[in-house]
């Protein structure tokens, strides 16, 4: 496995792994035609290579034999009040495929975030995890983030309860 910096390059297949693990993660609360109408609008490749391009964004990708299979991104956004920091950046996904989890690939991606932060003005990784997704939770939690409050998230018309967990950057 290879951690790098993300590339516009990578939009297409980035697409692809990013709906597949929203797909996994969400698909059985979510109606199908609500889920693959989100999926069109928000992994589209035109979509990615922008958010990409932008400077406020992060990404790395993780690879195994020329294949992604994680994505870390981070993101330079307004964070919500339970957030208490002057100058937070969100952790906005951290997704690995389905079929390369339980490899070390979030634990890599995660150190890669966190190195490039050690060296950044930011003071706060922030987050919003589902409250169902536990795995994901404990994940956080042993990363040494901290739940300080709760955040709706809307897809279309369903609603997902997310806890927003932090963690100091040092």
């Amino acid at each position: 496995m290879r951690v790098r910096r993300a590339k516009e390059a990578d939009a297409e297949e980035l697409a692809l792994l990013c709906s597949d693990v929203f797909r996994c993660t969400y698909g059985h609360v979510i109606p199908p035609h609500t889920l693959n109408s989100y999926l069109r609008r928000a992994f589209f490749t035109d979509a990615l290579q922008q958010s990409l391009a932008s400077p406020s964004n992060h990404f790395w990708v993780a690879e195994q034999n020329e294949t992604l299979s994680g994505v870390c991104k981070l993101a330079v956004v307004d964070a919500p009040p339970c957030v208490q920091a002057s100058r937070p950046i969100e952790l906005v996904n951290l997704y690995v495929g389905a079929i390369h989890q339980q490899h070390g690939i979030g634990t890599a991606l995660m150190a890669a975030a966190l190195a490039l932060l050690a060296a950044s003005v930011h003071d706060v990784l922030w987050l919003c995890v589902w409250e169902q997704n536990m795995n994901a939770i404990r994940f956080y939690q042993r990363w040494g983030f901290q739940q300080v409050g709760w955040h709706n998230i809307w897809v279309d018309d369903v609603c997902f309860r997310d806890l927003v967990m932090v963690r100091e950057i040092s």
